[in-house]
């Protein structure tokens, strides 16, 4: 219904007549929803007591309410009131042995257990050169049945969508031009204010399929009515536009988790991936002997109780075989974590945690696995250590010191497919970006805000200053004074103090940061310049850290 108004506003005379058809529109669709579904929705009397805010640039989230009324995530305007059921039934898991299976058989094999009718869109398979027959490859363990459509049918190029009470198998192409318009109450998240709207859709558009939206030339359109978003988009999209609605309601409520380890997951699969990070820090002993890359995934799976996948499709582009080509990684090591396994395959290899499953891939193929997460930052804004409001200059400096410390040329700013949107309050950045770089991320947060605490393994401190022209990034607390009636410096000063120190030239070379943070300084040096740092602190404070954070240091 919307996604026949949406490509057209320019017809309509004024923007108020179209948002009159839209609205004309909703009140249509009204049908298609339940009365108890509609009567948790803003619109059918859960209303919300709005605070004043004031208007930013930023994201804005609501803190309060006069009354929680749980909100259905989306209210579907055109679909098959099936739909939802079955989206349930593709969370239930199975085990799964396919060894050269017919595709016509695997997907039989999924529909028993699904409960649901799964067909096959056999004209748009045969418009690209695929039959029934083409056979797959897949073995996994406790395995919920939509990730293990997603696993299966990448390895042929083609997708699944819900839609019209079944599950339809077909091309890329053809799952991207079936829209759905769904509309998401969002009255409890935002101020209802056009700046307000423009900045969620901005949001949406920027971390969400960037290239599936109409701006960016693809289908999907996105529109503001009242407290709500009208989205025309594809089954996967809205997947993860309500993913990334839920979190963000997760990151208004629960206070309580901003003290701890700064990091947000998107919801539905959160529970998975921390069970695969958690299982992926576990020691394990390497094979005395080469393996090949399916033999290799095949013993991380036993050896961490996960599923552990190689991108066929994706390695074969380069030129890989997966039955001959060697793992590279050094035989016979023990104690070493299943994760620093996978860093050291090399060879132009990568991994990430996608759909439920560690999957093997390319360098170049992690970028089609990206992982959205969400970052409370509230505890490293300056202004919110005062008990006052952070500002965007404080954001601004955390962004720049991600982008310069963590993979510097994978950002989007810089031709690379990672980015990063600010959310103004509370104070947050929704990061898309890989395994490793996430990884990062973590480390550098969790330093900034005090926390010793890493998501992946570090290379030893000796390691890094090995190299007297490797770069490393430290960050220096502000000294405390040794008597009560000094007065303490500022971070400012602090930044000022290391920068006479390395002299303008030092400071202005490529790749070199000074950079406030909060009541630290972050400062990318070499490790011969950072020693110059810390022996001024130290001869100016006796009893200042020797590696700059307060009591827990930290490179990265």
């Amino acid at each position: 219904m919307f996604d026949s108004l949406s490509p057209h506003k320019s017809r309509y005379s004024s923007m108020f007549h179209y948002r009159f058809l839209l609205l004309f529109s909703f009140m249509g669709a009204m049908a298609v929803c339940s009365p108890a579904t509609f009567a948790q929705s803003p619109y059918g009397g859960g209303f919300f007591e709005m605070m004043a805010k004031k208007e930013s640039n930023g994201v804005q989230l609501l803190a309060t309410r006069k009354k929680r009324v749980a909100l259905v995530p989306r209210a579907l305007v055109q679909g098959h009131p099936r739909d939802a059921e079955i989206t349930a039934a593709l969370t239930r898991t199975v085990d799964c042995e396919f060894v050269d299976t017919p595709l016509v058989d695997a997907v039989d094999f999924i529909a028993k257990h699904l409960g649901y009718p799964v067909f096959i869109d056999e004209q748009s398979l045969d418009e690209i050169g695929l039959g029934t027959d083409e056979t797959v490859n897949l073995s996994v363990k406790n395995f919920q049945l939509e990730h293990l459509l997603k696993q299966m049918l990448s390895q042929l190029g083609i997708t699944h969508m819900v839609i019209d009470g079944n599950v339809k198998i077909t091309t890329p192409e053809r799952a991207e031009s079936n829209l759905q318009t769904c509309i998401y109450p969002v009255g409890d998240l935002f101020p209802s204010s056009s700046a307000s709207h423009d900045s969620v859709m901005a949001l949406l558009t920027s971390v969400v399929e960037p290239d599936s939206w109409d701006a960016a030339g693809g289908a999907g359109t996105i529109d503001s009515l009242g407290s709500s978003l009208v989205i025309s988009q594809n089954y996967h999209v809205h997947q993860q536009v309500e993913d990334l609605l839920d979190v963000l309601r997760e990151l208004r409520d629960d206070t309580s988790r901003q003290k701890e380890l700064p990091i947000f997951y998107g919801s539905g699969a959160a529970s998975d991936k921390h069970a695969i990070r958690d299982a992926l820090r576990h020691e394990i002993r390497l094979p005395e002997s080469r393996l090949t890359l399916n033999k290799f995934a095949g013993f991380l799976s036993e050896a961490t109780k996960q599923n552990v996948l190689v991108d066929q499709r994706g390695l074969e582009d380069i030129g890989l075989d997966l039955e001959v080509d060697i793992a590279r990684f050094q035989t016979g090591l023990s104690n070493i974590s299943a994760r620093r396994a996978l860093d050291s395959l090399g060879g132009g290899l990568a991994w990430q945690i996608h759909a439920g499953a560690v999957v093997i891939t390319s360098a170049e193929g992690v970028d089609s696995f990206l992982d959205t997460r969400v970052y409370p930052v509230t505890p490293l804004i300056s202004g919110n250590r005062k008990k006052s409001p952070g500002n965007a200059t404080d954001l601004d400096r955390l962004v720049n010191v991600i982008m310069s410390n963590v993979a510097p040329g994978s950002w989007e700013e810089v031709g690379g497919a990672g980015t990063i949107f600010r959310i103004m309050e509370p104070p947050a950045m929704v990061i898309v970006q890989d395994e490793k770089s996430h990884a990062q991320i973590v480390s550098l947060l969790s330093t900034l805000n005090g926390i010793s605490w890493h998501e992946q393994d570090s290379p030893s401190h000796s390691a890094s200053r090995s190299n007297s022209k490797t770069l490393v990034t430290m960050v220096y607390e502000r000294p405390t004074p040794a008597s009560d009636k000094a007065e303490p410096i500022t971070a400012d000063e602090l930044a000022e103090a290391i920068q006479k120190l390395l002299g303008i030239k030092n400071v202005a070379r490529r790749g070199y940061m000074i950079q406030v943070v909060g009541d630290r300084v972050v400062v990318r040096q070499t490790v011969a310049k950072h020693q110059q740092i810390v022996d001024l602190l130290q001869l100016l404070y006796p009893y200042y850290g020797v590696r700059g954070v307060g009591r827990n240091g930290g490179f990265f």
